[in-house]
């Protein structure tokens, strides 16, 4: 009978030439066996329905593939080195790029294929009309390089954006047949300060599936911002145009603030978005652009122009004094705070002068606080608080006196200004013994000269400087420590 062991051995050879055959196949190149071939592509990617159309303005995206194809699978996913990107020219700015990966497998007539591919896909935008070349693009596999050749990309000049339209005017219906981009604004005649509300509507012929992705235009010599909320809700309404129907969204709306005379210029606006398309929703991204906004910005009128007007203050204000107290003894301090509020850009709001009195002083208590609302995506509503200390410095009968804020009021198209009613105060002599403060003429703080010294026979505690607790000093002072030092030799020397 053969030994168990000896049965082995047959199981054992198969197994080595096994092993042996998949070393060999993992280290014999592919090419070699003639198994993976390598490719790569270049092309303008095409929309759902089959049709690429580049225009000034309009989004497109080129896409660079790098295909490995194999009849026995197993190749690495990362199967190419030292890749290298178009180079695309002036008039053609890449704008995002992205990276992908496809993978698919076919069988036939008994034939194992098994494609791998990486995409690279770059974002476009072009802004000139004319001829360009992309490309080319190489990368290297299995030690031998592969080139993409360089492609031509005709681009169009930019489609033509429908006027400037004001707020309730509808669009001209020779614009109905193709998909556009409106911008509306709330007013033609403008002045220094005075807001102004723009917004952009998209005419799409099916619904958005996706929120519309766009930066805010360029705007120099204006203040803006934006009247939409982090949740705001995009909502779809049907309209006919003509003989067609959309859906019309309000996409963006910004409230700008002139700052300067002459003519200013709101930039085009450029949107990205995806609507639902073909027979399974698989949908479709497309780009427009609106047309530009200008103003002529006109000055502030100088008849009637109050003293005292600041031209950042345009605006609908409403003025407030509040005082904590109407009667209060010398030396007492209570809060006054100032409210000025309204439709308004208050981050340019400056506050009323406030007055010099001889029988108290005012100080600050911190810098103004300012807060801005949105009401109804369509205002821009502000409040500006500055709180001050009141300190009474001479008693009496007296009388804080009426603020005046003077502002031009672009609705009413005049100056305006806005006052509050005096403040009577009653204000006790100071108790006895008590420190009287002076008034400040400069409306700043007294001087700290002599309001933080230490009394003539006012002397600081001395202060004992003590190296340790107690109880380790009377320890370290008494005789049990010769015999702690001494207890370690005489249990060395056996004592």
């Amino acid at each position: 009978m053969m030994p168990p062991v000896m049965g082995l051995f047959p199981q054992l050879r198969a197994f080595w030439a096994l092993m042996a055959i998949g070393v060999f196949l993992a280290l014999t190149p592919s090419a070699a066996w003639g198994q993976n071939s390598y490719q790569i592509q270049m092309q303008v990617a095409t929309g759902e329905d089959g049709v690429s159309i580049m225009r000034v303005g309009e989004d497109f995206v080129v896409e660079v593939s790098l295909i490995a194809q194999s009849r026995r699978g197993g190749f690495r996913s990362q199967f190419y080195r030292n890749y290298t990107a178009p180079m695309f020219p002036a008039g053609l700015t890449v704008v995002d790029r992205s990276e992908s990966t496809r993978s698919s497998v076919a069988i036939v007539n008994g034939r194992y294929t098994q494609e791998f591919s990486h995409v690279m896909s770059y974002v476009v935008r072009p802004g000139k009309e004319g001829q360009y070349t992309v490309g080319p693009a190489t990368m290297e596999a299995d030690g031998k390089l592969y080139k993409a050749g360089a492609i031509t990309i005709s681009i169009l000049p930019p489609r033509a954006a429908p006027g400037v339209l004001l707020d309730g005017q509808d669009p001209d219906p020779a614009l109905a047949g193709d998909e556009f981009f409106q911008v509306t604004i709330s007013r033609d005649r403008v002045t220094v300060g005075q807001p102004v509300m723009v917004s952009w509507y998209l005419y799409s012929t099916s619904r958005l599936t996706e929120r519309p992705q766009s930066d805010p235009p360029e705007s120099q010599g204006f203040f803006s911002k934006s009247l939409f909320s982090q949740n705001h809700t995009y909502e779809m309404e049907r309209v006919q145009l003509g003989s067609a129907v959309f859906f019309r969204t309000l996409v963006f709306r910004r409230m700008y603030w002139p700052q300067r005379t002459g003519t200013l210029t709101i930039a085009p606006r450029t949107v990205s978005y995806r609507t639902r398309s073909g027979f399974l929703n698989t949908g479709k991204t497309e780009n427009r652009t609106s047309a530009e906004v200008k103003f002529d910005v006109q000055a502030l009128p100088v008849a009637g122009r109050p003293a005292g007007f600041l031209e950042d203050h345009v605006g609908q204000y409403r003025l407030r004094l509040d005082l904590a107290a109407g009667s209060m003894k010398v030396g007492d301090a209570i809060d006054l705070t100032v409210t000025v509020e309204g439709e308004a850009l208050m981050t340019a709001c400056r506050g009323p002068v406030m007055p010099q009195l001889n029988w108290a002083r005012l100080e600050p208590n911190g810098s103004p606080a300012i807060t801005e609302t949105v009401e109804n995506e369509e205002k821009v509503l502000g409040v500006w608080k500055a709180k001050y200390v009141f300190i009474a410095t001479s008693e009496g009968q007296h009388e804080f006196p009426a603020l005046s804020f003077p502002y031009f009021d672009p609705v009413a198209q005049k100056y305006v200004t806005a006052t509050t009613e005096p403040v009577k105060l009653t204000v006790a002599p100071a108790p006895p013994g008590s420190r009287v403060i002076t008034p400040s003429t400069s409306g700043a703080p007294n001087s700290a000269g002599t309001s933080n010294v230490l009394a003539p026979k006012l002397k600081p505690p001395a202060v004992k400087d003590v190296s340790g607790s107690s109880l380790r000093a009377r320890f370290w002072k008494g005789s049990w420590r010769w015999w702690l030092m001494a207890f370690p030799p005489l249990v060395w020397f056996g004592f």
